[in-house]
């Protein structure tokens, strides 16, 4: 019966709704040092601010659910906490739950409160905190994973790691996950990974596009292509692009 619902809401819904989110994901070192990552994360926020402060039309950015990459940025340019805190505060930068990005299969189950204990007490200092549970880069989920998100009045999770094949095919790309204790958290499996629209627009890889320009038209059709693809795969008529 539930499938059938689903399959009557489809035909009905013929609209398909695309939610771009601005983000970055950010390594704080990987095939790098820490410090080459960070030149580049210096560029990437001196510039963000700019963008934030003068582009009305320009909503959102989303630092990759953690708080650690803005405490890296301020610790050489900290004459720029006040535009930082006004822009969390406003909601126009959205930073934490989490300190830093965990795995979430290898750390124990302190570990992770502690962390986002840290990431949430760090981003109200900022003036906000972003109360999602957000996990783009993990490599498994443990099963009291909802019971700690809703200790910290977080309802929503997101993560690209860690469901198979047989599990996607029963649930779909939106579901509710329930832990042992009935804690419950509405799932997002992303599908697409962290960088679903990662350089929209732009004809070179999107690993290095500084001072390249982005082409609309070449966006336009990239976000077909990609509307046609995902009709395929997601469950539902709404579809989330990082």
């Amino acid at each position: 019966m539930a499938k059938y619902l689903q399959l009557k809401e489809r035909e009905r819904m013929k609209k398909k709704v695309a939610y771009v989110v601005s983000c970055t994901h950010w390594d704080r070192e990987w095939y790098w040092a820490q410090e080459q990552f960070r030149m580049r994360l210096i560029e990437l926020v001196d510039s963000l601010l700019d963008i934030l402060e003068k582009d009305k039309e320009y909503k959102h950015f989303f630092f990759d659910g953690q708080v650690m990459a803005i405490e890296d940025y301020l610790e050489l340019r900290p004459q720029n906490r006040a535009r930082v805190g006004k822009l969390v505060k406003s909601g126009k930068l959205g930073i934490g739950s989490w300190y830093n990005m965990p795995d979430l299969f290898i750390p124990d189950g302190e570990s992770l409160v502690r962390n986002l204990l840290l990431g949430d007490k760090m981003a109200k200092e900022f003036g906000r905190v972003t109360k999602i549970g957000y996990a783009p880069d993990c490599f498994g989920n443990n099963q009291m994973m909802p019971q700690i998100m809703n200790g910290f009045g977080i309802k929503d999770y997101f993560f690209v790691r860690g469901m198979d094949e047989e599990d996607f095919k029963r649930l779909g790309s939106e579901f509710i996950w329930r832990s042992p204790d009935g804690s419950e958290v509405f799932t997002t499996y992303m599908m697409e990974g962290y960088f679903g629209a990662g350089a929209l627009g732009f004809k070179e890889t999107f690993f290095d596009y500084r001072g390249l320009k982005p082409d609309k038209d070449v966006a336009v059709k990239e976000m077909k292509v990609m509307m046609q693809n995902y009709e395929k795969e997601f469950i539902s008529d709404n579809y989330l692009l990082f």
